[in-house]
């Protein structure tokens, strides 16, 4: 995976619970492309809660992939859409193609391997958690 850009984010005016993209970014894995873009709106939410506890939302190195993956999940409205670099194609991902995207996003940006390796449970498990609220 490689990813250009370094967002920045502020908090959002009416509810603190969410920020906001300034600077956007975009990643590429196996010739399929995110992009993030200015204005979208996080809450990190891909991240379970009890684990958002040990996150620092200044913490560049979870804070990106934990955006890209609300993005591709659909957190705040539709799914983002991957496109292909070289044919143009256009898809969706499923939830656990998001996740390998979040856990790929966590290695380029210098996370542990015990450390992805808990985010990356912890994102999988919540989408059965939230089955259930």
């Amino acid at each position: 995976m490689k990813i250009t850009g370094n967002p920045l984010f502020k908090k959002h005016p009416k509810n603190k619970k969410l920020s906001i993209v300034v600077d956007g970014f975009f990643a590429v894995r196996g010739g399929w492309q995110c992009s993030i873009n200015s204005d979208d709106v996080t809450n990190f939410a891909s991240i379970p809660w009890p684990f958002r506890y040990l996150l620092d939302h200044d913490d560049k190195e979870v804070i990106r992939a934990a955006t890209m993956h609300d993005m591709l999940v659909g957190e705040f409205g539709p799914k983002r859409m991957v496109f292909h670099q070289n044919t143009g194609a256009v898809r969706e991902l499923t939830w656990k193609e998001a996740a390998v995207w979040f856990r790929e996003a966590l290695r380029h940006d210098g996370v542990d391997k015990l450390r992805r390796r808990l985010f990356y449970r912890a994102v999988m498990a919540w989408k059965h958690i939230k089955k259930l609220f």
